[in-house]
């Protein structure tokens, strides 16, 4: 009856008896040779479909066409006259070697994770390939977002041309400001990053936002929004109306325009790289009045494109009822036991735990992995309940003095809200009398397709950290 229930839960949710799908995985490396470093990064999809009309379901995996290319691989040889150029930073030439000074810079694995990306959107929008319903990713999509989040000051490739105009600084703001979803209320107007809460609302409005409207809808006070109005007026973005209720986008670009040049670009570049195999596609030109020159890209700059991949594929995956999964299948964080229990400890929530001061394990999978052998009822597949992946960043922090009060990492960054759930799974647990043998507990991180009552707690809690 489980998995009659089950059954039907998953046909409620994709409205058909058989649910495809895409895995999606990656690889990558870095050689050296004698002239040049070779960066070398693919991605391939595997796809298949959950059939529910039997008892119990049958899944089964299916071969692509000839004529489907599923699979996208890029070689990028960069010369090491011009090695300098993929380098964040100025680093001494006599500390490491250039193959050493590239790992540091982490070019291949960045490469990967844009190859896996574009990858995903492209299975998700292109009509070459059979539309999956479900597409499973090698990775986890809140942490993803976060490890190539980048200051819009930051990207060099800034300024140079693209397509029909120069990509702007206001274009890389508005990207990654996104993604956008007026029904979810994403993305908030927390204190940290306020100003994407503000852009989402003011290109719904049209290009104007009534400030006050927005505080009292929030239950905030209109000079809660300071700090999001200073971050836009301060860099000529928008200007506040004479009475300080209003305001208005005064970017070179409508706000919506802008996103789909971005995306356009993104396309652009990795069509070139992953599907033409033209190695040139990660250079730009940057002109001065003295000279134009070609410019390898850095890692801020792939960063930048992996994040307007990421915010793409959300977007459409929202658009057209696609469920994204993210599976990591290693992790030493503690996200569920320290943060996600630790937080519902502080709010009386799980007042059971007000009682438990024993040192907790250090990872929340050797956590997870005592279960089993503790409870001989278990079986597998189990999983932990959903939290909001907010709980990345938010945790209990402890005062000098010993008081404690709700975190986020240094004091107000943390990531979005209402937009990914995360839980801990074990598919694999056989026991026998010389003891249990069991897969790994792995994290799964899906994106929220909608909004219910049970996030409302998370999201609550996650603005009254810093408002």
């Amino acid at each position: 009856m489980k998995l009659i229930r089950l059954r039907d839960q998953i046909r409620d949710f994709f409205g058909r008896d058989e649910v495809n799908f895409v895995a999606i995985d990656g690889t990558c490396k870095a050689e050296e040779t004698t002239q040049f470093l070779l960066f070398y990064a693919g991605a391939y999809g595997a796809r298949g479909s959950l059939d529910l009309k039997g008892i119990p379901p049958a899944l089964r995996y299916h071969k692509w066409s000839l004529e489907q290319d599923v699979s996208v691989v890029a070689q990028v040889p960069i010369p090491y006259a011009e090695l300098e150029d993929v380098l964040e930073e100025e680093r001494d030439p006599f500390a490491v070697s250039d193959l050493e000074k590239t790992n540091l810079a982490g070019l291949h694995t960045l490469l990967m994770q844009l190859s896996e990306v574009y990858l995903a959107y492209d299975t998700v929008t292109s009509s070459r390939t059979d539309a999956p319903d479900f597409v499973l990713l090698d990775q986890s999509i809140s942490s993803a977002m976060a490890s190539n989040m980048v200051q819009p000051s930051a990207v060099r490739m800034i300024g140079s041309p693209w397509r029909e105009r120069q990509l702007t600084e206001a274009d890389a703001t508005i990207a990654l400001a996104h993604p956008f979803n007026s029904d979810l209320g994403i993305p908030t107007v927390k204190r940290f990053r306020q100003y994407t809460g503000l852009l989402a609302r003011m290109q719904q409005g049209g290009g104007t936002v009534d400030l006050e409207q927005v505080a009292g809808e929030e239950g905030l006070e209109l000079d809660d929004l300071n700090s999001g109005v200073a971050y836009l007026t301060k860099r000529n973005l928008a200007q506040l109306s004479s009475d300080g209720k209003r305001l208005t986008w005064m970017g070179p670009h409508d706000i919506e325009a802008s996103w789909a040049y971005t995306k356009a670009v993104f396309r652009q570049i990795c069509e070139k790289l992953f599907v033409e195999k033209d190695p040139t596609a990660l250079m730009y030109t940057v002109e001065t009045d003295e000279m134009r020159r070609r410019h390898w890209m850095s890692p801020p700059d792939i960063k930048f494109l992996i994040g307007v991949g990421l915010r793409s594929l959300i977007e459409e995956c929202w658009k057209r009822n696609v469920l994204l999964v993210g599976l990591v299948k290693d992790s030493s964080s503690a996200y569920f036991t320290r943060n996600y229990l630790g937080v519902m400890r502080f709010l009386d929530v799980l007042p059971e735990l007000k009682s438990f001061s024993r040192p907790l394990p250090s990872t929340d999978r050797i956590a997870l992995e005592i279960l089993p052998l503790i409870n001989d009822e278990l079986e597998s597949p189990w999983s932990t309940v959903e939290f909001d992946g907010v709980f990345m960043t938010m945790f209990v922090r402890q005062e000098p003095d010993g008081t404690c009060d709700l975190s986020g990492v240094r004091g107000d960054i943390l990531a979005p809200e209402c937009l990914t759930a995360r839980s801990l799974a074990q598919f694999y647990l056989n026991r026998k009398p010389s003891g249990p043998l069991m897969g790994h507990v792995i994290f799964v991180e899906r994106l929220l397709p909608f909004i219910s009552k049970s996030w409302l707690l998370g999201r609550c809690v996650s603005i009254s950290v810093l408002m």
